[in-house]
C-alpha cells in the first residue's frame, strides 16, 4: 500500500517553504509541531536580520547587519494553519515572506510588537542562545 498523497506536503499545491529559527527546529521543544512537514535543509538569512530573545523563544527581526541561522521546511496548508494558531498569527507573530541567504524565498514568523528593548541573541543562532543586552 502506498502512502496517502494528501499526507505528503510536496503534493499539495498550497505548500510553502517556511524558515524556522527557534523552538520549531529539530531537537527543540516545539519541534513536534513540524511532524507533518518535510525538512528541506539548513538555511540562513542574508545580512540584515537579528534574533531577539523573548525568554523561552526567539523572534526574527529585520535589523542590523547580521544573519540568522535556522532550518527550511516544506509545510502544507494544514500545518501552516496549525503553526499560525501556535504563533498567534497575525497578533503576536506575523507570517511574512523573506529572502534567504541563497536568494530563495520562504516565509517566516516575525514579531509584531516593538522589540527594541529585548536582548539580541548573539550570532543569530537560537541553539547558541548567547543573549546579549546590546542595542540593535
Amino acid at each position: 500500500m502506498g502512502s496517502d498523497p494528501r499526507s505528503d506536503p510536496r503534493s499539495d499545491p498550497l505548500s510553502s517553504l517556511l524558515f524556522v529559527y527557534g523552538t520549531l527546529m529539530r531537537g527543540e521543544k516545539n519541534h513536534g509541531l513540524m511532524s507533518r512537514a518535510s525538512f528541506v535543509g539548513d538555511a540562513a538569512t542574508p545580512a540584515g536580520f537579528a534574533l531577539v530573545s523573548f525568554g523561552e523563544h526567539p523572534g526574527l527581526v529585520r535589523e542590523g547587519s547580521g544573519t540568522v541561522r535556522g532550518e527550511l521546511w516544506l509545510v502544507d496548508a494544514g500545518v501552516r494553519d496549525e503553526l499560525d494558531r501556535f504563533e498567534d498569527h497575525p497578533r503576536f507573530f506575523r507570517r511574512e515572506p523573506i529572502v534567504l541567504g541563497d536568494g530563495g524565498l520562504a516565509e517566516a514568523y516575525l514579531p509584531v510588537e516593538d522589540v527594541t528593548r529585548l536582548p539580541r541573541i548573539a550570532g543569530g543562532d537560537w541553539r547558541g542562545r548567547g543573549a546579549t543586552p546590546s542595542e540593535p
